[in-house]
């Protein structure tokens, strides 16, 4: 295993210099390597690791714990599972029990006490909203409900209404007490959303319970963000594939990764049709608007809520700026614990290029350009 990884390195080198795809023509090129999945074998992993599945913010959880004996990882498997449900029930906003539900019912009214999670959740979506220069912003309640995104709508927002759903956002406007435990969204129809960091809070908090439960390894797979710990199946290193972003049966990275979590964002993961046209799920807190012009951001670090965070950030932040994608960049290289992998959107017929960030580098064993076909994808 050790000579293959040798071999592949070299070709990852030369990925990296541009030369991902076989020769200079724009194409699909071979398909990467497919390593062996923990989720259909946990073995590969430990002999008594045990693995799950379940649903939990309304996507799929995929788990395999690890411990001492199989009971231990079963009873891991089960802490993971109910710590994902209890977040579910504080910060979905059309959960009767949310706290998230019960702060935008009282904005502009007083402020509402909530648990050490909410709190954390939006401290969290608070600080790194501060950090991508409000890329990413846990204020957009109003605009995701204009554009669709969790309730259907006809036609696509006018200009006023989204300058009047813009006056309403502002990360910087909602008060959080830490001694009184109170958070206050200071004006009438403020919306908090933190869906778009609640998958990566939860894996942190699975990880947590899972750890507490005597898993001396394992790995979550939330709906395609990722968290592992402990040693991995690979020489202690994980072996992860990232999807191609116009072809769900491909791969156009494979990884061998420290612990550590990682989140994509991609416009064709998730969208909505409004009048036949299609919009992709990412909106520009500043703007209004649904962001163009990128196939996917991906973010390696640490904790699963800033990698959740972030992948949605750089997508915002985009590749305006050409296709080095040099201002996304330059906001993950600026904090050691970060890496990126980030994929402008090529012209149709052309393969995408690829930014991989520092700290990501020694890790990437293969890397292919992904190619946007001249007819995209339903």
């Amino acid at each position: 295993m050790r000579r293959l990884r040798s071999t592949l390195t070299v070709i990852a080198f030369a990925a990296l210099a541009g030369c991902a795809t076989a020769g200079s023509t724009p194409g699909l090129g071979e398909r990467l390597p497919e390593p062996r999945s923990v989720f259909e074998d946990p073995h590969i992993l430990s002999d008594q690791a045990v693995f799950g599945r379940h649903v939990a913010l309304s996507a799929e959880v995929r788990v395999v714990a690890a411990a001492e004996s199989e009971e231990a990882s079963e009873r891991a498997l089960a802490a993971a599972f109910a710590a994902a449900d209890s977040l579910a029930k504080l910060v979905v906003p059309n959960v009767e029990t949310s706290e998230i539900r019960a702060i935008n019912e009282a904005a502009g009214k007083s402020p509402v006490r909530v648990s050490p999670w909410t709190e954390r959740i939006v401290l969290a979506t608070i600080r790194w909203a501060d950090r991508t220069g409000g890329a990413f912003d846990p204020t957009i309640g109003p605009l995701a409900e204009l554009w669709g995104f969790g309730v259907e709508v006809s036609r696509a927002p006018t200009d006023a209404e989204i300058r009047q759903a813009l006056a309403r956002i502002g990360y910087s406007k909602v008060e959080v007490d830490p001694e009184a435990h109170t958070i206050f969204l200071p004006a009438e129809g403020m919306r908090l959303d933190v869906r778009g960091a609640a998958k990566g809070f939860a894996l942190d908090r699975m990880k947590e319970a899972m750890l507490e439960a005597g898993a001396t390894s394992g790995i979550i797979d939330f709906a395609g963000e990722m968290l592992f710990f402990g040693p991995g199946p690979e020489d202690g290193l994980w072996p992860i594939v990232l999807t191609d972003p116009y072809d769900p049966s491909r791969n156009f990275a494979y990884l061998l990764l420290p612990p550590g979590s990682l989140a994509t964002s991609s416009f064709y993961d998730r969208s909505v049709e409004i009048a036949g046209r299609r919009y992709g799920h990412v909106i520009d807190p500043r703007t209004g608007q649904p962001i163009a012009g990128m196939a996917s951001a991906t973010v390696y670090t640490n904790e699963g809520v800033v990698a959740d965070i972030l992948a949605t950030g750089l997508f915002v932040v985009s590749c305006k700026d050409g296709p080095r994608c040099t201002e996304a960049a330059t906001i993950v290289e600026r904090y050691p614990e970060l890496s990126a992998i980030i994929v402008p959107e090529p012209p149709p017929g052309d393969n995408a290029q690829v930014t991989v960030t520092t700290g990501l580098r020694p890790h990437v064993i293969r890397l292919q350009r992904p190619f946007r076909p001249t007819a995209e994808p339903d």
